[in-house]
């Protein structure tokens, strides 16, 4: 089942839907059916797009340090790499 998605605030295309255009992008690529101008211009824009994710992901970390919580549930900074899980056995596969 398709997700919908959702615009950021300020209407900026979300995490999810860079991703996505990314990975159409690479496919046309990969498909080796466009020309070579379009295939630059399919490269910049796909680049484009994942410096635009790693910088929302960098926002993440930086949330997710301000949140974090140490046992006693007094507020804690720690690194991101020491909170993230390696599997996140709430997360399901959608179909």
């Amino acid at each position: 089942m398709a997700k919908a998605t959702k615009k950021s605030e300020k209407g900026e295309p979300t995490f999810e839907e860079l991703i996505a255009a990314a990975e159409a992008r690479a496919a046309a690529l990969e498909d080796g059916e466009l020309g070579l101008e379009e295939a630059l211009k399919a490269y910049e824009e796909g680049m484009a797009g994942l410096r635009a994710a790693t910088k929302i992901v960098e926002r993440v970390e930086t949330r997710v340090k301000e949140l974090t919580e140490d046992a006693k549930g007094q507020p804690a900074l720690r690194d991101f790499a020491e909170i993230a899980p390696a599997d996140d056995p709430d997360e399901e596969e959608e179909e």
